[in-house]
């Protein structure tokens, strides 16, 4: 699935970047103004830059995130038909036209979702700071 979502966006003329495994390879992201994607640490560095991120959930985690931020999200991936019985995925058929709207609103009310975020994420760094201080070296 991801192999073809990739294959669509070069074709569509986006620009893909394998950050995996360096985070020296996501510097750019601070000379981008919005995130559309399905990781979710990503979708995490924008928010905490202040910056709007679309999560497309391919599982439970990110559906978490969407929930604990109160923020909608794009189930982006289907385990439903013939495909769940042999455990496998398929990108959902109304993603992207869910996606779209998304943005639509957002854009339409001013990314009202996304005031007062930066108060919750701020404050989930500071537990995660202490509790990472906490850890013996």
């Amino acid at each position: 699935n991801n192999l073809e979502i990739r294959r669509e966006s070069e074709r569509r003329g986006f620009n893909i970047v394998n950050a995996a495994g360096d985070l020296s390879r996501i510097e750019f992201y601070a000379d981008c103004d919005l995130h559309i994607g399905y990781r979710v640490h990503a979708h995490l560095c924008f928010l905490s830059r202040r910056k709007p991120s679309f999560l497309l959930h391919e599982d439970g985690r990110g559906r978490g995130v969407s929930q604990a931020l109160n923020l909608l999200g794009v189930d982006a991936f289907s385990r439903e038909g013939l495909s769940a019985l042999f455990g496998g995925i398929r990108p959902s058929s109304e993603a992207a036209a869910t996606l779209e709207d998304y943005i639509k609103q957002e854009l339409e009310n001013g990314f009202a979702r996304y005031r007062g975020l930066h108060h919750v994420i701020d404050a989930h760094f500071e537990i995660m700071k202490r509790f990472i201080e906490s850890l013996p070296l």
